[in-house]
């Protein structure tokens, strides 16, 4: 395979993860507190079949979003970037374990359901373990993306407003993931949407190297005016 088509296999992760992962949260119920108990388990019963399709999505949906951000990594590294990208990478990948632990606690909850245990007391019962994991996943998997967004700006790959763009759209996915409520997790991903999206398409143009020299000198022509 060449190195051509590799790269734009990369740049297709980068593109689609997002939308994957939004699509799965737009799939999931709509729940306006995720710590009620009361909230989760009235829409965990109301389709017990939705509820675990959707968690299985969403899992799989951290995992492709893992993947296309460590594709994103590569890219600036490729560019010359290496301090804050790989100081990302361990944080990237230990809140996406942690996040991927919570929709599996959900998908067992739904077998417990259907032989007759009690929703809410399943939730109320699960609490002690899920938010503190959901704010381990939130801490760790949010300073990888102020890493990353660090690493967007100190490349030069991109030009000055589409950094900007980039690296903001990367620091509110990191805020929303503190916000347990229903409409952060939107909020979320469609920040890693719009962070994804233009960092996918010059992934599927052309060199980073020659990009980042690109900026460089267009930084170095604004200077001298």
């Amino acid at each position: 395979m060449s190195e051509t088509t590799t790269g734009r296999l990369q740049a297709a992760i980068v593109a689609i993860a997002p939308f994957f992962l939004l699509a799965a949260l737009g799939y999931h119920p709509y729940i306006a507190n995720l710590t009620d108990p009361s909230a989760v388990a009235g829409a965990m019963s109301a389709d017990t079949t939705r509820w675990a399709v959707a968690h299985i999505a969403v899992g799989a949906g951290f995992g492709l979003l893992l993947i296309a951000l460590l594709s994103a990594r590569g890219y600036l590294r490729d560019a010359g970037e290496e301090r804050w990208s790989s100081r990302a990478v361990p944080f990237l990948v230990m809140g996406t374990v942690f996040f991927t632990f919570l929709p599996a606690m959900e998908v067992a909850l739904v077998a417990a359901f259907r032989v007759g245990a009690d929703p809410v007391a399943l939730q109320e019962e699960l609490q002690p373990f899920f938010v503190p994991i959901m704010v381990a996943g939130a801490l760790t998997f949010g300073i990888g993306l102020v890493c990353l967004a660090i690493g967007v700006v100190r490349s030069r790959v991109f030009d000055r407003q589409l950094t900007r763009i980039i690296a903001g759209a990367l620091v509110v996915a990191a805020v929303s993931r503190f916000v347990p409520q229903g409409g952060a997790l939107y909020v979320g991903a469609v920040a890693g949407v719009v962070a994804l999206v233009p960092i996918a398409i010059q992934m599927w143009s052309g060199s980073p190297s020659a990009q980042a020299e690109g900026s460089i000198l267009r930084a170095n022509l604004r200077g001298a005016r």
